[in-house]
């Protein structure tokens, strides 16, 4: 039941649009959800001078970024105004699209979803002892709480789940979550549920973090050359179960068409501690590894570096 603060007329007033802007998306073709995503995305661009502003500092970082580290990617063939105008498209037609590709059934995701990279997933599982895979928020990334609808695909025939943020609407999470389990995913809340969260993992389960998030009681790191603070949760609990730990990352690869790649990425040796900083230290290169294959993918419409 939704949290006493989490409810009242208004939430289940908000609730209601929700559902029925949701039935909406669900129900539409794909292809239109995506043109109309970058309709709605091109249309912000233009009247969002603040936030377009933001969108400008934050491409300048990345790029800046890029340029030292000898990154290249297919976001170089864009200037720069042209990548500002294609993260506010991308960022809008990845959310809304990711509502509609969670309601398919497998055989109609895979018209849109390829994956590169699925041996490290099945080797990772070869070992029983369960998988952390971290992602930003990059993609149609809302499509992961529904893995479990296309992980024998993939090669992984264990349980999928991911942590997620519980929402401050009770009655809309309570619907959220029970949707993305009906998608074959456990849904663990950031509040309470690490402990259960370790035993999904332990027992040889996939649990998908979302690294970026930003947390006012994370470690204070260097993200893209800039000082913000990430959770070391990803890290935390490699370290308690010894699992196999991959990174994924998103590319829009055509019109309603995306990539997902996974990768391996480092552990620290066995029997090494590391301080709750140096995790989140490795929680942020893992999640530059993921946004900078295509940053115009990377949601970076907010004010990620203060």
């Amino acid at each position: 039941m939704p949290a006493p603060e989490h409810k009242g007329f208004s939430k289940w007033l908000l609730y209601l649009v929700a559902r029925t802007l949701m039935t909406v998306l669900q129900s539409t073709p794909t292809i239109i959800v995506y043109r109309g995503g970058r309709l709605l995305g091109l249309f912000l661009y233009y009247i969002l001078a603040g936030r377009r502003k933001i969108v400008r500092k934050n491409v300048a970082i990345l790029n800046a970024w890029k340029e030292a580290k000898g990154v290249t990617n297919t976001t170089d063939v864009l200037t720069f105004e042209e990548q500002v105008r294609e993260v506010f498209m991308r960022n809008f037609t990845n959310l809304l699209c990711s509502f509609r590709l969670s309601s398919l059934s497998p055989e109609k995701q895979s018209r849109h979803l390829r994956f590169k990279g699925k041996e490290h997933l099945r080797e990772a599982s070869e070992s029983g002892k369960g998988v952390v895979l971290v992602m930003a928020h990059t993609g149609p990334w809302e499509v992961l709480s529904a893995m479990g609808k296309f992980s024998k695909r993939l090669g992984f025939d264990q349980s999928m789940g991911a942590i997620y943020r519980p929402l401050n609407n009770g009655y809309l999470d309570d619907w959220y979550r029970k949707q993305r389990e009906a998608g074959g995913a456990r849904m663990f809340g950031r509040r309470n549920a690490v402990a259960k969260a370790v035993d999904f993992v332990r027992a040889g389960g996939c649990l998908a973090i979302l690294s970026d998030q930003r947390t006012t009681k994370g470690e204070m790191v260097t993200y893209f050359g800039r000082q913000v603070k990430l959770s070391p949760l990803p890290y935390l609990l490699q370290r308690r179960t010894d699992c196999a730990m991959l990174g994924l990352s998103c590319e829009t690869i055509g019109p309603a068409r995306w990539r997902f790649v996974f990768q391996k990425i480092s552990t620290p040796s066995e029997g090494v501690k590391l301080s709750r900083s140096e995790y989140s230290q490795l929680v942020a290169k893992a999640s530059e590894g993921n946004v900078s294959g295509s940053i115009t993918d990377a949601c970076f419409v907010h004010n990620v570096f203060k």
